[in-house]
């Protein structure tokens, strides 16, 4: 856990909570660093996977990335019509 608080570290997945997510994107904005791509995709892909809807819209303005099929298909759509994310 510590070791995510270290300047470098940048990295996000799915099993870190939204607060923290958001938090993580904020420094690495306020940081003024140029952000890597595959920082983009990172963190665009758990933002999406965490129906951040917020922090998805301003990675979209910010960077837009492109989101891939795969993407669109695992996030935007859900796996049955009785599934209890379909509200989201």
């Amino acid at each position: 856990m510590l070791a995510g608080l270290s300047e470098d570290s940048v990295t996000v997945d799915a099993s870190m909570s939204t607060t923290h997510i958001q938090f993580a994107y904020d420094r690495l904005i306020k940081s003024g660093k140029e952000i890597t791509p595959g920082q983009i995709d990172s963190f665009f892909d758990v933002a999406a996977s965490k129906c951040m809807l917020e922090l998805v819209k301003d990675m979209m303005d910010r960077f837009r990335p492109v989101p891939t099929i795969t993407q669109f298909l695992d996030h935007c759509l859900p796996p049955k019509p009785d599934h209890p994310d379909v509200d989201k």
